[in-house]
């Protein structure tokens, strides 16, 4: 199941997404391939929680767990360790439609997701276990959506601009 929210931030954490998230001091950082062993289809990114280590890596980490946290106990959902976080910023890629279908970790764990800037492009898909499509999930400035880890997801390029998403999971 896939849980949309749209009221998740509070007006101040909106000014400091628009204001600092977004501004021009946060260093984003390429990656050459945004799902490990699929080359072509690259990012940049800005490690809040690292992957391997659960370790913080940036100064902007507290305000993001904050938020998934606050998503997940609205959705009475379990939130006890982050097991990372980033923010993924990805601009137009003519040769790619979508990046690849993938899972974050390979055990079970909760994802959650909010999309940070307007868009024009870069949805987010969720597939099932046989690989269809059983949720869209078009960008919306400050919409939240989570979902239980497992299924596959990816995302479309945006055509033109930048897609930035914050990407926090957990267990």
């Amino acid at each position: 199941m896939v849980i949309e929210d749209e009221s998740i931030l509070i007006p101040e954490e909106k000014d400091y997404i628009k204001n600092v998230i977004l501004g021009e001091n946060i260093p984003f950082y390429w990656m050459k391939e945004s799902v490990a062993g699929e080359f072509g289809e690259p990012c940049f990114t800005h490690t809040l929680i690292h992957r391997d280590t659960q370790e913080i890596h940036s100064e902007h980490a507290d305000f993001f767990k904050k938020i998934a946290k606050r998503f997940a106990d609205r959705h009475k959902i379990p939130c006890n360790v982050f097991l990372r976080g980033c923010i993924n910023l990805t601009c137009p890629q003519p040769q790619l439609a979508k990046s690849a279908a993938h899972v974050d970790h390979d055990f079970p764990h909760y994802q959650f997701l909010l999309h940070l800037n307007k868009s024009n492009g870069g949805s987010t898909f969720i597939l099932d276990s046989k690989k269809k499509v059983i949720k869209t999930i078009k960008p919306k400035q400050f919409r939240g959506f989570g979902f239980k880890g497992g299924p596959s997801h990816y995302m479309t390029f945006p055509k033109s601009g930048r897609r930035v998403v914050a990407v926090l999971t957990f267990i």
